[in-house]
């Protein structure tokens, strides 16, 4: 620990961290050691939830740029995934994930209210994250709807069983509970003209030039 004169805030190393530090405000310009394991507790617990919730994004953009590769990076190896029409081990899952979005000419993944629950003693904790889930299909009797495009409506919930192994959060098993679902008849889409920037599910996507320097 240390702090800085002039500045009411203290450096706290955190706990089971190489080289990690932040800076929290101090009282009088100084922090009592005996409120330290209290604080950087908490900051540990701060540290899983963003590591947790990036893993939750991280297969989100997977799923909807169809980058399998990371979508595999959130499941631990054995890990198990529940999705209702495939049950059964990860590998498994990305592979049929693999075929089954071939079926949909868009997705759109987004995510709602994520609530998680550290367990940092047994390195495991609970995530449960609502989500609305869009499936553009080009024919609509691909989802037993009448013809034309058709958007597939998913309203479900996430629930994961989070391990921490070797420093790094993982899903180590997914159970997917649906709320509801429906089937949107779509119109000729003129919303957007040349000058729109439009996603796709390749490596031509604007996110990964985003950085390029023109």
């Amino acid at each position: 620990m240390s702090s800085t004169p002039g500045l009411n805030r203290t450096k706290v190393w955190l706990a089971g961290s190489t080289g990690t530090s932040v800076w929290v405000p101090s009282r009088s310009h100084s922090l009592a050691v005996s409120n330290l394991p209290h604080v950087t507790s908490e900051l540990d617990e701060m540290l899983a939830e963003r590591g947790i919730a990036r893993v939750i994004q991280n297969y989100a953009r997977g799923i909807d740029r169809v980058d399998l590769d990371l979508v595999a990076t959130c499941y631990w190896p054995g890990a198990t995934d529940d999705h209702g029409t495939y049950s059964g081990d990860a590998e498994g899952f990305v592979e049929w994930a693999r075929a089954g979005l071939r079926r949909f000419e868009r997705t759109m993944h987004v995510l709602c209210n994520c609530i998680i629950e550290v367990d940092l003693p047994a390195d495991a904790a609970r995530a449960e994250t609502y989500c609305l889930a869009y499936h553009r299909f080009a024919d609509g009797r691909d989802a037993g709807g009448p013809g034309g495009p058709t958007d597939l409506v998913t309203a479900l919930r996430y629930l994961d069983r989070f391990e921490r192994r070797s420093g790094e959060w993982r899903i180590a098993r997914r159970v997917l509970a649906y709320e509801w679902g429906r089937l949107d008849a779509v119109g000729p889409e003129k919303l957007f003209g040349r000058r729109f920037q439009r996603g796709s599910r390749d490596e031509h996507d604007p996110l990964w030039h985003i950085m390029e320097t023109r």
